[in-house]
């Protein structure tokens, strides 16, 4: 009789087991989902010069910026900032993202149109 009950004993221990060893016994993701990321858009707007729309964001640390290239123009993102290496072309009509590290504030610039710059804010 006692054998009996250990076996059902360890064999409901080992069926528990098993299932949370397969993700089993959640109702859904394990964290919270990640935030989409931050934008800046390039563009020339209703007048010229091309600017960084918004030319500042703030931003989670271990967030993500996209920029995305709607101008008529080629071009580039790179930092102004010695703690952050960025140094990215931005063809017409293209994207690229980034992830944002530490906390601290982070300026960046096309090089191919002197006072286009942009920040952005880690928090």
């Amino acid at each position: 009789m006692w054998s009996e009950s250990f076996a059902k004993f360890t064999l409901g221990a080992f069926a528990i087991a098993l299932g949370t060893a397969c993700g089993g016994g959640g109702d859904g993701p394990s964290g919270p989902e990640p935030a989409p990321p931050a934008s800046v858009d390039i563009t020339t707007g209703a007048t010229p010069p091309p600017r960084f729309i918004p030319a500042s964001i703030t931003v989670a640390a271990g967030g993500t910026v996209r920029w995305t290239n709607g101008s008529p123009a080629d071009h580039d993102v790179v930092t102004t900032t010695p703690n952050w290496q960025l140094n990215q072309p931005l063809p017409v009509g293209e994207s690229f993202q980034t992830t944002v590290g530490q906390a601290g504030t982070y300026g960046y610039q096309c090089t191919i149109h002197p006072g286009m710059i942009g920040t952005i804010q880690v928090r």
